[in-house]
């Protein structure tokens, strides 16, 4: 409390600048019993559109909390509770202040092309605000463009480019 009160102070004396919106990041103990939690946990669909879904569980008296949002247009994004269980182990505070968290396939280290989102903090009625977006894959020579699914690689031939001319002549997008 007395931190919370000294920072304001040096907010309005214009010495520090507002910390983030996002809610705070639960004590490092709890981390890896909520690690060991998420593992137990059943796969989830998370639905596309900045769709959401909330992992939640009570460690130590504190609320921890991983949300999972499906920054794809288009498809749905099944994550798994080992999945997010060992992104959350190899994720530090260090790598991110905001609480964002990488999430990969912990056989094949895939990452759904990044349009999976996790965030650890302490529960909230926090979650990110952005418009949904594409996996573009285009063709070597950028003449064809498709909407790729974040849960596969670009057909073969293709590659991942967010630069891709939007028709280039060709109308298959």
């Amino acid at each position: 409390m007395k931190s919370s009160l000294f920072h304001s102070v040096l907010i309005l004396c214009g010495i520090a600048s507002p910390t983030s919106s996002t809610p705070l990041i639960p004590r490092s103990l709890s981390l890896s019993a909520f690690a060991d939690w998420l593992e137990i946990q059943p796969p989830q669909a998370i639905k596309p559109n900045m769709g959401r879904y909330a992992f939640e569980t009570t460690i130590d008296g504190v609320c921890n909390e991983l949300l999972l949002t499906n920054w794809n247009c288009l498809y749905n994004i099944t994550a798994t509770g080992p999945n997010l269980a060992a992104s959350l182990r190899k994720w530090s505070t260090a790598q991110t202040q905001d609480g964002k968290v990488p999430v990969v396939d912990t056989k094949t280290g895939f990452n759904w092309h990044n349009n999976l989102w996790a965030h650890f903090f302490e529960c909230s009625s926090w979650h990110p605000e952005s418009a949904c977006g594409m996996v573009i894959c285009c063709d070597r020579a950028n003449e064809t463009r498709i909407y790729g699914d974040p849960n596969a690689d670009c057909p073969v031939g293709m590659v991942e480019d967010s630069s891709c001319p939007l028709f280039n002549g060709s109308r298959k997008a």
